[in-house]
């Protein structure tokens, strides 16, 4: 069977409460990942003034790889928020079948479109952390010298 015709079907038995808690969940998982770009973003701008054992083209490449993802991260949040309004179409009592069909096939594409994007985002921030554990690394190596004042 087509993962697609699955996904159709799935969709066909969700209920309005179900996409709704899903439509909640992504927007908290959106905005959790919009908090950790930021640190993200602080954390390779620190790299280039230290000692790595990546190259500066390498860190550069995930810096602009991370600042899509950002871009990507705020364009999902709006239209996740706009398919959360909508979702009045499921609940207010009219049986509007075309526009009730309409938004599950929405909310399928959008459930594509968030779970693709959190793959991005899952290979970019393992990217960072092998920086980064390979930078703390470096860090240990190097003996610390405390002067005595």
């Amino acid at each position: 069977m087509n993962t697609h015709q699955w996904n159709l079907k799935y969709i066909k038995w969700l209920s309005a409460e179900e996409m709704n808690e899903a439509t909640k969940k992504w927007l908290s998982e959106l905005e959790f990942i919009r908090d950790e770009q930021h640190f993200f973003d602080n954390l390779l701008a620190k790299f280039p003034n230290e000692k790595v054992t990546y190259s500066y083209c390498y860190i550069r490449n995930l810096t602009v790889e991370l600042g899509d993802l950002e871009k990507e991260n705020e364009l999902l949040l709006k239209v996740v928020i706009s398919h959360k309004n909508k979702l009045e179409i499921l609940l207010d009592g009219f049986n509007e079948i075309e526009q009730e069909q309409a938004y599950k096939e929405f909310h399928l594409e959008l459930l594509e479109a968030i779970s693709m994007f959190l793959i991005k985002h899952k290979e970019v921030k393992k990217d960072i952390f092998k920086i980064s554990k390979s930078n703390l690394k470096d860090q240990k190596k190097k003996p610390l010298i405390i002067s005595k004042s």
